[in-house]
């Protein structure tokens, strides 16, 4: 039992650590001269699919430069999403959902469709695994080219008879932990 408890201290440090690595996104401090922060949120909200729990617990909606986008038009701004998507499996021996790390989509609020990780287009939902443990994976998310006049997005996993979705609110006050 001593061993089994040292490690879930462990699995809980890990996460923690992984939590940390992608602080910077979430935190004001990290805007600069290039790079502004219009919204920082905890989203609402979550949805059950294939044995697992899916929420997003942050998110955070940035104003930067083309050339940090990655982006050929150079000199212009576009809006990058970032959030994390957690999931969490009552049974500890599951894997973690890959499915939704490389599948999902999403949709905005004007009818813009984001692709996912695998066919990776000018919009897309892209990402990686941050954590993953007994119970519960943690996976670091963008959408990259988010239109400027969307009021939110929503998420969607629809694959193998599996779906979901989940919506992020993009407006808002900065008192709500909208817009700055």
């Amino acid at each position: 039992i001593t061993s089994l408890a040292g490690q879930f201290a462990s699995w809980r440090e890990q996460r923690a650590a992984a939590i940390e690595a992608s602080a910077d996104l979430y935190d004001p401090a990290w805007a600069n001269e290039s790079r502004e922060l219009l919204l920082l949120a905890e989203p609402d909200g979550e949805a059950s699919a294939g044995g697992y729990t899916f929420s997003v617990s942050r998110a955070a909606l940035w104003s930067i430069p083309d050339r940090e986008a990655g982006t050929s038009s150079g000199g212009g701004r576009c809006r990058r999403l970032y959030f994390t998507l957690h999931s969490f499996n009552p049974r500890f021996w599951a894997d973690a959902p890959y499915g939704a790390l490389n599948y999902l989509t999403a949709t905005d609020s004007l009818g813009n469709g984001y692709t996912n990780r695998q066919e990776r287009g000018e919009r897309a939902v892209v990402g990686n695994l941050a954590y993953t443990g007994p119970f519960a994976c943690d996976m670091e998310m963008w959408i990259e080219g988010l239109a400027p006049e969307a009021e939110w997005i929503e998420l969607t996993y629809d694959r193998l008879g599996v779906s979901f979705a989940l919506r992020i609110p993009l407006t808002g006050t900065a008192e709500e932990g909208g817009p700055r």
